[in-house]
């Protein structure tokens, strides 16, 4: 993972290798920019990027697009703090960029409370609507306890 920023703006970039135990190999990367140039209302930040994932094979236990599976993004994404809480917003329409992908978008909210100073309860949801190419929705909802050491 990496990030750098410069006049036009913050860019962040990822690339994953996996070498699956069972001899598969899977690519996963991403790339995101923020422009700094942010016109939008309400302090709402704009970004654009893409997504791409391809393997060796395609096996039915995980997800392993033979055919590459490419889209391009869109969104915007909201961040609030307060003295001892955070909230963060995103929203994501994504546009198929190759024929194993599909026009997809996905959306999250996330926050935490500060406890103690080194202690933080946060609560994280996501929705997510991705054709790859059959349907695929995922809902999730998870907790966490952050302790700082």
């Amino acid at each position: 993972c990496a990030e750098a920023g410069f006049a036009a703006g913050k860019l962040r970039a990822r690339l994953d290798f996996y070498d699956i135990s069972d001899g598969n190999k899977v690519a996963d990367g991403e790339a995101q920019l923020t422009p700094s140039w942010q016109p939008l209302p309400w302090r709402l930040t704009w970004f654009a990027g893409a997504y791409l994932r391809e393997a060796d094979r395609e096996d039915p236990r995980y997800w392993s697009p033979s055919h590459t599976y490419g889209v391009a993004f869109a969104g915007v994404q909201r961040h609030w703090s307060f003295d001892n809480a955070e909230l963060s917003a995103t929203l994501r329409r994504g546009f198929a960029l190759t024929s194993s992908a599909g026009d997809s978008w996905s959306g999250g909210l996330s926050g935490r409370i500060w406890l103690r100073p080194n202690l933080a309860l946060g609560v994280e949801g996501f929705v997510v609507d991705a054709p790859r190419p059959g349907s695929y929705r995922l809902h999730q909802l998870g907790a966490y306890l952050q302790r700082l050491l």
